[in-house]
């Protein structure tokens, strides 16, 4: 991708140059500034570019910088291929090289740029984000371009609506990166990253292997009032696209349906996102620590011991060592050909809102993606822990508190 610069004075100048290109390797990795001129226009004459002096063609070291970037894509400072001789003790001998720093930049978690912890930042057009920056309407670092949106980093808001609007009514049209911008990024203004998010935000969902097609499939204050390990994984893979709705599989039905829909088992590291499945249980790999026995940190629902009172009951986040999937002859499965953030689609997250209706029997129960409902109101479900057909006891909305921004519990 090249950018150009034109420049015009009146009918007489009119000068055309290349700003520059960016340079690629498997993602980009920095930009090439040579600022080569293309046409020129003076006092009337028109200069071909065949006549140019070679030497704007020729290469000069110093006009390639190159990104160093964080987690989130932030571009942090930037480097170009010249290194700077030191001579520490003033010997006139050459002790070691230093890095030429170009332009260097801090922000806050939404994005807006530190004042005093700047270093030319209009130098490079790349920012929060790896997203380029257009500092022609608001002033240095302060509007975004995401492609489809235009973001504020100094609101944390989009200025226009999201084009998914209606997929996701329980948001702001205007939100960015699922109000989390420390963990998940926006992909071209369409919604957050990772697909953990749409597990993480089932977390608390109490444990209850139900029946019920409708309890297992369905989004309502019944059906997600209680979860088990497969239904949490059918309920990712439909969120992620993977499947059409959401499938009713049993653990040793999904070791048989994974590579039917595009999973392949894989043999070498596991990743965040990938699904580890033996016949009884399953769960959604969130991060892999190789360094730390081999230590899987994994969402899933789960419960035990097998009697009450159990130590868990709930969807939940822990952790096991590569011993304890071994001797499971747990197989772990990966997407052959996964969808880009977006995040994948809806999924990734949904960001559903978490709320927690109150039980008058049970006491709070903590639920997944459910309709918006207003602070009192009397909901009846059929959300007993059999899974289906008696009513359950009449649940109240009582008051709001927000956790997060995008999360609400109902004490």
């Amino acid at each position: 991708m090249a950018s150009y610069n034109r420049e015009r004075e009146g009918t007489t100048n009119d000068d055309f140059e290349l700003d520059g290109h960016s340079i690629y390797g498997s993602s980009r990795l920095g930009e090439n500034q040579m600022n080569i001129q293309l046409f020129s226009k003076v006092s009337g004459s028109v200069i071909p570019l065949d006549t140019l002096s070679l030497d704007s063609m020729a290469y000069m070291a110093g006009y390639k910088n190159y990104e160093l970037t964080n987690h989130l894509g932030n571009v942090l400072s930037t480097v170009n291929e010249r290194k700077l001789p030191l001579d520490n003790d003033a010997d006139t001998y050459i002790d070691a090289y230093a890095a030429d720093i170009t332009s260097q930049t801090d922000y806050y978690p939404y994005g807006m740029k530190k004042m005093g912890r700047l270093l030319n930042p209009t130098d490079y057009k790349f920012g929060f984000n790896g997203k380029e920056i257009d500092d022609e309407v608001k002033g240095a670092r302060n509007t975004i371009n995401f492609e489809y949106r235009v973001y504020d980093p100094r609101l944390g808001r989009f200025f226009s609506t999201d084009l998914l609007t209606f997929n996701y009514p329980f948001w702001s049209p205007y939100e960015f990166a699922g109000n989390d911008p420390i963990r998940f990024v926006d992909i071209l203004g369409l919604g957050p990253g990772d697909r953990i998010a749409f597990a993480r935000k089932l977390l608390g969902t109490k444990y209850e292997q139900q029946t019920d097609k409708d309890l297992r499939t369905k989004i309502s204050v019944a059906a997600m009032a209680y979860m088990d390990c497969s239904e949490l994984i059918c309920r990712i893979l439909a969120d992620d696209e993977f499947t059409s709705e959401v499938e009713v599989k049993s653990t040793y039905e999904l070791i048989k349906y994974l590579p039917k829909i595009g999973w392949s088992e894989i043999k070498g590291e596991p990743r965040s996102g990938d699904i580890i499945v033996w016949p009884g249980h399953t769960a959604l790999i969130e991060s892999y620590n190789k360094n730390a026995k081999k230590q899987y940190n994994v969402l899933h629902a789960t419960r035990y011991p097998k009697e009450p009172p159990y130590t868990k009951n709930e969807v939940t986040a822990e952790s096991y060592d590569q011993g304890y999937y071994d001797g499971k002859k747990a197989k772990i499965y990966r997407p052959d050909n996964d969808k880009p953030d977006r995040g994948q689609a809806n999924g990734e997250g949904m960001f559903l809102p978490k709320w927690t209706p109150y039980d008058y029997q049970n006491g709070p129960v903590p639920i997944g993606p459910m309709a918006m409902f207003n602070s009192g109101q009397v909901i009846g479900a059929n959300n007993g822990p059999s899974g289906g057909g008696g009513n359950s006891p009449r649940v109240t909305i009582e008051k709001m508190e927000p956790i997060r921004p995008h999360e609400v519990q109902v004490e």
